[in-house]
């Protein structure tokens, strides 16, 4: 996982973390993230990744 910003990140996490979200079709960079990372299965694991990666 990787980010070009802190900005970015932040609003990964965000969108990550929403239980529900507004969905517009490809508009923007959340829209398009795998599905994976942004299902409830695998939601405390991201957040978890981010979490490092905001310490380093």
């Amino acid at each position: 996982m990787w980010f070009f910003n802190l900005a970015q990140l932040e609003e990964t996490a965000a969108y990550v973390a929403a239980k529900q979200r507004q969905g517009s079709a490809n508009a923007s960079l959340l829209s398009r993230l795998p599905r994976w990372m942004v299902g409830s299965e695998a939601r405390e694991d991201v957040l978890a990744t981010i979490q490092k990666l905001r310490e380093k």
